[in-house]
């Protein structure tokens, strides 16, 4: 049976088995969101994406019905509300800070806020355990990606270059012959389309398969939806085209929020509804 390893604190916890997760899950040590990896997995996934197996080898492994049904729920998508316990589809829940509550116990959480009763502060500066991505980590992140979509761009437009004949440091054409610019020209715009989409496939593909660039993912960095859910290639896309545009439009200034923001959100996360956590 397979042994399973989840992170909590920013450490990674086990070996352990499925019965025993689903324990954790029950007792409330862990989340749907909390990372949990096996062997065979490509990668770290939350828990909610993996609960049906886990649901089934913690029965089989002599779990009780409620505690593999509580791993089955957070497979299929649901969560527990702050206000009563109750398991509640995620997808029509509210967020309060790091809460969950179901939308017709508003009114309940509220008043339970007031007399005191909410055990989780609002505007946490952690999702579901994790600590948001500091600014300098981010920052430091972000110029390592830099480095590697440069050095991803050259290998691109190299063969551009060589099959157009010129080269960015050739000689200088003929300026009363304008159509010795021509090749130049053809050259710098096919590199440019080259550079933009070998950037974007890269972010998109790898914040969409890992959670993040190389940048983030060696600095224990990791972008997900505002519930801590794995962020989708088309929302990856978005999060990139977004973040080009405003960041080459005011030279990268949109991304000081997340110096002050309690989430650390940049212009570009607030605009996607995502979050940068750290998982070390």
């Amino acid at each position: 049976m397979a042994k399973w390893y989840y992170a909590k604190a920013d450490e990674r916890q086990g070996p352990v088995d499925a019965a025993e997760i689903a324990a954790l899950l029950q007792a409330g040590q862990i989340t749907p969101a909390t990372l949990v990896w096996r062997s065979g997995l490509e990668a770290w996934v939350p828990l909610r994406e993996v609960g049906d197996e886990i649901a089934r080898a913690a029965d089989e492994g002599g779990a009780s019905a409620g505690q593999a049904a509580g791993v089955a729920a957070a497979g299929a998508g649901m969560a527990v509300s702050a206000a009563s316990g109750r398991v509640v589809p995620r997808a029509e829940a509210l967020r309060y800070g790091s809460c969950v509550i179901a939308a017709d116990e508003k009114a309940l959480f509220v008043q339970g806020l007031r007399e005191g009763k909410a055990v989780i502060e609002p505007g946490s500066d952690t999702l579901d355990g994790h600590p948001y991505g500091k600014f300098p980590i981010r920052a430091a992140a972000f110029i390592i990606d830099l480095m590697i979509e440069q050095a991803l761009s050259t290998l691109a437009t190299l063969p551009a270059m060589i099959l157009s004949g010129r080269s960015m440091f050739g000689a200088i054409p003929d300026l009363s012959d304008p159509a010795s610019w021509r090749p130049l020209v053809a050259t710098m715009a096919l590199s440019a389309g080259i550079t933009i989409l070998v950037v974007v496939v890269y972010e998109t593909w790898m914040v969409g398969r890992y959670g993040g660039t190389l940048g983030k993912l060696a600095l224990g960095l990791r972008v997900v939806n505002a519930d801590g859910s794995r962020v989708s290639y088309l929302k990856a896309l978005g999060r990139k085209l977004f973040k080009s545009l405003i960041d080459g439009s005011a030279f990268y200034l949109p991304n000081l929020p997340a110096a002050f923001d309690l989430e650390r959100r940049a212009i570009h996360d607030h605009i996607c509804a995502t979050r940068v956590i750290s998982i070390r």
